[in-house]
């Protein structure tokens, strides 16, 4: 076990089977464990030698300090929705809210989905715990994706999984349009139970 009491070895997993919960008569969704093959990076853009100059130097402009993040640094994609998202997270540390939170960036958590028939990752921009040892998922939509339905769909049926197999804590998912009202976003999700 690591800073903030994150356990390395135990990740939730990614994908997802239905079954019939006993007595109920209705469809139980619980996760399917199985190991992922390793994503090498030589298909990725910034993995070509041209690249990975303009990579690396937009990255380190890119990445901002953090406290609350088992993370020292946080790498922000966009110049004001995500850096936003930090501050606030940041805040609701201070505040003693929230317990530690990562983002997503070449973390490797995706969750599957499938669009067009073709089958697809969505990477979530965040992943925060709250004091009370709930977690969420944590999406900054800043503008208007043609993809967002799906992923959010698949998100919501990952977190379903998860808190039906009971392993993992509970977990919530979050869209979050506003970064000055992600605190409300984070609350009201926490007090509704699963989203």
């Amino acid at each position: 076990m690591g800073a903030h009491g994150v356990r390395a070895a135990r990740r939730p997993p990614i994908s997802f089977v239905g079954q019939q919960a006993p007595g109920t008569g209705q469809r139980n969704i619980r996760p399917i464990r199985f190991r992922l093959p390793v994503r090498l990076g030589r298909n990725r853009p910034e993995s070509r030698p041209q690249v990975r100059h303009e990579c690396l130097r937009r990255l380190l402009s890119d990445l901002r300090a953090t406290e609350a993040s088992h993370l020292n640094y946080v790498a922000c994609h966009t110049q004001s929705w995500e850096q936003a998202a930090v501050f606030q997270l940041e805040r609701l540390a201070r505040e003693g809210q929230v317990e530690c939170y990562a983002r997503n960036y070449r973390l490797e958590f995706t969750i599957p989905y499938e669009l067009h028939d073709e089958s697809r990752a969505y990477e979530p921009d965040f992943i925060v715990r709250m004091r009370n040892g709930g977690h969420v998922v944590l999406e900054i939509k800043g503008f208007p994706d043609p993809d967002a339905d799906a992923k959010h769909q698949a998100a919501r049926r990952w977190v379903e999984a998860v808190n039906n197999w009971g392993e993992c804590g509970v977990w919530n998912f979050v869209v979050c349009r506003d970064p000055q009202g992600l605190e409300n976003d984070l609350m009201q999700a926490l007090t509704s139970g699963r989203q």
